[in-house]
């Protein structure tokens, strides 16, 4: 859900824990389900892949998994990547908004808003075939549409954090 993870302070600090499952109580729940899968005996109905490019799917914390998106990202979409770059080769539309806690590479249009380094990453960087946006920012450092150079406008940009202003470069 993208929740933060908080420590207990004071009473009852550490008495809550994630119950974990011995391994082996995980491996024979491994052989079960992959029996069940080879005799097609599963109760359990197979899931689709969400192809809508709405929010990505929980992760482990700290996993880092890169996404790429390959159908353009329409006004009202939201794509987030909690832990990883998200690279779109189609364009971002206006109304869209496009999260990362790591790069944001558009090899297309980049409209509506670009989010990069959502955790605080400061080395976190934009990359852009033709920039339009709304908002870009990066580490919580943000530009909207009036800020941008208007010469750096539809041209291929990358936008980098220096100290606390962002740096648009032509590419």
């Amino acid at each position: 859900m993208g929740l933060t993870i908080l420590n207990m302070v004071g009473e009852g600090a550490g008495k809550h824990k994630i119950p974990q499952q011995n391994t082996e109580e995980a491996e024979q729940t491994r052989e079960q389900a992959t029996n069940k899968e080879q005799d097609g005996s599963s109760n359990t109905p197979t899931c689709q892949k969400d192809q809508s490019n709405m929010e990505s799917s929980p992760q482990i914390p700290g996993e880092v998994v890169n996404r790429t998106i390959t159908s353009p990202v329409r006004s009202g979409q939201r794509i987030v990547v909690p832990n990883g770059d998200l690279t779109i080769t189609a364009s971002v539309g206006s109304g869209a908004e496009v999260i990362a806690s790591g790069n944001i590479h558009v090899y297309g249009t980049l409209r509506g808003r670009a989010i990069a380094g959502s955790n605080g990453d400061e080395n976190a960087m934009i990359f852009c075939k033709k920039l339009d946006a709304d908002l870009i920012s990066i580490a919580g450092i943000y530009l909207v549409s009036e800020d941008i150079a208007r010469q750096k406008h539809s041209t291929p940009v990358q936008v980098t954090l220096h100290g606390e202003s962002l740096i648009i470069t032509e590419s």
